[in-house]
């Protein structure tokens, strides 16, 4: 089937009618116009037997470069018997997980876990929740998976500068933290090695 047969001038100009109106740019990819007048790419194919149509956006928010880029990924996921549809929903509410696990929320859940794990006192549970609550601060709104490098040592150099005392039991803190993503899946490793990971003393003096 011939491919790229729209071109933006006819998407344009394209009116819509009583019942969905597709125009084909090949291969099964097309511009579905509703009689409202919403044009929305779609990919018609086959999984299992059964016909599907997965929607790859609306245009012109999705305009047709765009739509032949992600029509194109679509097919290779087909090639591989993959049922595109569902395959989208599940990045988009990993996404949408990934995007809700902020740091504050995450630090709140290593706390509990190491409190009850090394058994801290009340008094040296409170202390590593206002240090992370002080020093840690300017990571609290980021999801997990925002935080590179560069914005951890940022964090870090701000620490040393201002309380050096502090900075490594920060670093050993923000360390914990993002070991314990690494080893709850949310994360690939920041300040540390994935395989470090399940290495921390189970030592109960452990100060961290």
């Amino acid at each position: 089937m011939a491919r790229n047969r729209l071109t933006d001038a006819a998407i344009r100009k394209a009116k819509p009618c009583a019942t969905i109106r597709r125009l084909s740019d090949g291969e099964n990819l097309y511009l579905a116009i509703l009689p409202t007048g919403v044009k929305t790419w779609q990919l018609r194919y086959r999984h299992d037997g059964r016909q599907q149509t997965a929607t790859l956006g609306k245009y012109p928010r999705t305009g047709l470069d765009e739509a032949r880029t992600r029509a194109e990924n679509a097919r290779k996921l087909i090639e591989n018997n993959v049922h595109v549809t569902l395959h989208r929903r599940v990045e988009r509410r990993s996404k949408l997980a990934a995007n809700a696990l902020i740091f504050e929320d995450f630090a709140k859940r290593w706390i509990a876990h190491e409190a009850r794990r090394v058994r801290w006192t009340a008094d040296y549970r409170r202390e590593v929740e206002q240090s992370i609550a002080r020093h840690l601060s300017t990571l609290h709104g980021l999801p997990l998976h925002q935080i590179t490098s560069p914005i951890a040592a940022s964090v870090l150099r701000d620490v040393e500068n201002v309380v050096p005392m502090m900075a490594e039991k920060i670093r050993r803190r923000l360390r914990g933290i993002l070991d314990f993503a690494v080893e709850e899946g949310w994360s690939r490793g920041i300040l540390c090695r994935p395989a470090d990971a399940g290495r921390r003393s189970n030592a109960v003096t452990s100060r961290r």
